[in-house]
């Protein structure tokens, strides 16, 4: 599954989501790869996202790894399968 640094990346990014209120700045969370200079937790979950890409042999990008967790964090249970 997906790694612990990868999580909590994802975490802190979810996190900021949560906070947002107006549709501009949800805008900049569909484009991490191109805002990724701009902000700090941006460039930690690129870096992050792209290194389990590569170590996992995966065909997606940054943006899909995104909203893929983001989509699974809803649910809960997949939190006991990223520990397992």
């Amino acid at each position: 599954m997906y790694t612990m640094n990868l999580y909590f990346a994802f975490v802190q990014l979810r996190k900021q989501i949560y906070k947002i209120k107006t549709r501009k700045w949800w805008d900049k969370y569909t484009s991490i790869e191109l805002n990724r200079s701009k902000y700090k937790t941006f460039e930690k979950f690129y870096i992050e996202a792209q290194t389990y890409i590569f170590e996992f042999d995966k065909n997606l990008s940054v943006q899909e790894v995104f909203d893929t967790m983001l989509d699974k964090s809803q649910t809960k249970i997949w939190i006991k399968k990223l520990c397992n």
